[in-house]
């Protein structure tokens, strides 16, 4: 009867459980710090976005050599939730959130529930080490959250292949407008077409 009492646990509770810790973590760091005075590109990514919201086109006033798709990102955010620190932050949290989510249903669709989850876990903890900058909106971010949904659809096999063939293509290439570095995910995308296409000629 003592046996019969007891709580038993699941599987499915430990990888809930890792996953709720992870989440927690994570939030309350990002919440805890968002009014982290603005390091070096976080800066410049918000003079140039203010410069937009002035009606100054891209470069006019500061220029680099990157494009411009950070500047259209963070106008928009203070646009959105004001001029602030803690405004550049809230929308960091929203990409991340984003990543986070498609980091686990694109594991969860190759690997299984239990790699989605554990990924995921990884992806929101890991962000918060110093030697990555996780806790400031630099473009890597931004640029996650617009990629791995491309991915998504491409690994997605169902309905609207052209529609969603069209969808991943305008995210990568906003992914490329935040990054340059996005190019080595449309290279990947086109592989990993290229693959499908000689599997199913060959099956």
């Amino acid at each position: 009867m003592a046996r019969a009492g007891r709580l038993k646990i699941t599987q499915s509770m430990v990888y809930g459980l890792i996953f709720i810790t992870a989440a927690a973590l994570m939030l309350y760091a990002r919440i805890r710090n968002l009014g982290l005075v603005f390091e070096r590109d976080e800066g410049e990514y918000a003079y140039a976005g203010w410069l937009l919201m002035q009606g100054a086109p891209p470069y006019e006033g500061a220029y680099n050599m990157k494009f411009p798709g950070m500047y259209f990102i963070y106008a928009f955010i203070m646009a959105l939730m004001g001029k602030s620190e803690a405004a550049v932050r809230l929308g960091l949290l929203v990409a991340v959130l984003i990543s986070a989510f498609f980091v686990c249903m694109i594991s969860f669709r190759l690997y299984g529930k239990k790699a989605g989850i554990v990924s995921a876990a990884v992806f929101m903890t890991a962000g918060l080490s110093r030697n990555v900058m996780g806790l400031f909106a630099n473009s890597e971010y931004f640029l996650l959250a617009a990629a791995l949904p491309a991915f998504y659809l491409i690994l997605d096999k169902g309905r609207r292949p052209l529609l969603k063939a069209a969808g991943a293509g305008a995210l990568l290439g906003a992914a490329f407008i935040i990054k340059q570095h996005a190019v080595f995910f449309a290279v990947s995308y086109t592989h990993l077409r290229a693959h499908e296409t000689v599997l199913d000629l060959v099956c």
